[in-house]
């Protein structure tokens, strides 16, 4: 546990610290707390099946999106989409280890000494050690901005070395109708269906990554048609009013008829 914490950034290390997370105790309170829970919530089917033996109830209900964030995006087609190279996009801290950008940095390496025809598009302020003609440093984008820098982007490329429970991110860039390209961790393959809304690599494998990227820089009919599938998907399952009416208003209507 304390390898992996090296990995983990200050947010996360703060978060283990208050849950008393390295304590001989915790495994115990943490069991405790699930037998006496009327049911658990999680975001997804893997965690489900990791906890259903220590609960009596398990729901998987994924985080709701704010669909005004998120407006229809403009008709995606080869007369619109913007000339010039193809913008990937990393969304993260770039001193998280566990987010991946090392390895996604070797793989903009790798597609560099072969082809210009890209850019890597960061949030974050410019870093001396991972400066790179293909790297394009725009700082960091609040909640507001956000939507507007993936839309601003081709792909979004999700390549965390650690589990992720959802991938927000990913998400986000789904409801701006863009493809992303994620790592095969956690819940992301239930986020980002490979082949249809995106595609899914190996953790930490640059050579794998840059041979996604690559695919998706020389179709733009694939990109436009993932980009779409992402908004659908996005709009069936990820929306608050959506993810209400689907999930809550259901469990919330059998604990009622269970209280009575």
């Amino acid at each position: 546990m304390e390898k992996n914490s090296e990995y983990s950034g200050g947010l996360h290390q703060a978060e283990r610290a208050l849950a008393g997370f390295y304590d001989d105790d915790y495994a115990e309170r943490l069991h405790r707390a699930y037998r006496g829970a009327e049911g658990v919530l999680v975001v997804n089917p893997d965690i489900a099946d990791v906890v259903r033996p220590f609960c009596r109830r398990v729901e998987v209900i994924p985080s709701g999106f704010d669909p005004q964030r998120f407006p229809e995006p403009e008709l995606m087609d080869t007369e619109t989409e913007s000339a010039g190279p193809i913008r990937f996009l990393f969304a993260g801290l770039v001193d998280e280890a566990m987010k991946g950008f090392s390895g996604l940095f070797e793989a903009c390496q790798q597609l560099w000494s072969v082809r210009q025809d890209f850019e890597l598009l960061v949030t974050s302020d410019r870093r001396a050690e991972w400066d790179a003609p293909f790297v394009r440093w725009i700082g960091w984008q609040s909640q507001t901005e956000l939507p507007n820098a993936i839309r601003g982007a081709d792909v979004l490329v999700f390549p965390t070395i650690a589990q992720e429970a959802l991938g927000r991110t990913a998400v986000e860039a789904m409801g701006c109708g863009k493809p992303v390209i994620a790592s095969r961790l956690g819940g992301l393959p239930w986020v980002v269906e490979d082949e249809t809304t995106g595609l899914i690599v190996t953790p930490g494998d640059p050579m794998d990554l840059a041979e996604k990227m690559t695919r998706l820089m020389d179709d733009r009919s694939l990109r436009q048609r993932m980009g779409r599938a992402g908004r659908e998907k996005f709009e069936a399952e990820f929306l608050w009013n959506v993810i209400l009416e689907k999930h809550y208003r259901p469990l919330f209507g059998k604990l009622i008829c269970n209280d009575a």
